[in-house]
């Protein structure tokens, strides 16, 4: 009796002893687990479905921790403040492109500002580069530019100054070929008239207030701009997109 007793004693102690070696040896393992995942990073996906343009908010998504270096870098980690092309919005000022389901990862490549538009009484005109439209430099989103037509047997002409940039067009290698024009309705149409008809339009950077505040020697920005429509009517442009060594006050 005496001897089993102390043989259920010893196989006790034996059952104790490789629970805690297991024990010991799981914490182990979970602690080589975590060291190769790394830190963990708040991702969000949709928790039902979202149809596209549909207005997003907060609630419509759902936080879940990730290991850092399975996130992708579009993925969002902050609905107050998601950067995009052409700006930092909240999540309720942005609509998505396509159609969201149940559980899909959030990323910035599939949203986009609900307006780029400052007004409701302002319309975008899209101005491509052609063979007849020519960008004189590279355009960012807010850049202000100025626009210089040429009609058939007209002189070239300052035609509108100051238009607001709010969109980009750009290939695949990310050169912009487009711009998004800000103006109103009446302005639109005028300008699509001019893009049928204009034999040359010539897209220039105009300084942002900022700049004309650090630089300003005294001239209007009306003399300036008189000056360079006196510059034009001295020749007609004869070609294309391509920037004209021979246009009376362009740089070179």
């Amino acid at each position: 009796m005496q001897d089993a007793k102390r043989r259920a004693l010893l196989f006790l102690v034996v059952a104790l002893l490789l629970s805690a070696i297991a024990g010991y040896m799981f914490l182990q393992k979970v602690s080589e687990v975590d060291e190769t995942l790394g830190n963990f990073t708040t991702v969000y996906v949709a928790n039902k479905s979202i149809a596209v343009r549909e207005p997003l908010k907060p609630e419509d998504f759902e936080a879940v921790k990730v290991p850092e270096q399975y996130v992708q870098q579009s993925a969002i980690t902050n609905l107050q403040g998601i950067k995009l092309e052409n700006g930092v919005f909240p999540i309720t000022k942005l609509i998505t492109v396509v159609q969201l389901q149940k559980g899909d990862l959030l990323t910035s490549n599939m949203l986009k500002s609900d307006t780029n538009l400052s007004s409701d009484t302002k319309r975008m005109v899209m101005l491509s580069r052609s063979e007849k439209v020519g960008f004189d430099d590279v355009f960012s989103y807010n850049d202000l530019v100025d626009i210089i037509v040429t009609m058939p047997n007209t002189k070239s002409v300052v035609y509108m100054q100051k238009v607001p940039v709010v969109a980009l067009a750009k290939d695949q290698q990310g050169n912009v070929t487009g711009i998004g024009l800000e103006m109103g309705l009446t302005e639109a149409a005028d300008f699509v008239d001019k893009q049928v008809n204009a034999i040359n339009i010539r897209v220039l950077k105009a300084p942002n207030a900022e700049d004309i505040n650090g630089t300003r020697n005294g001239g209007s920005n009306d003399k300036a701009a008189q000056k360079l429509n006196e510059q034009t009517k001295t020749k007609l442009p004869q070609t294309g997109g391509a920037p004209q060594d021979d246009l009376p006050g362009t740089d070179k």
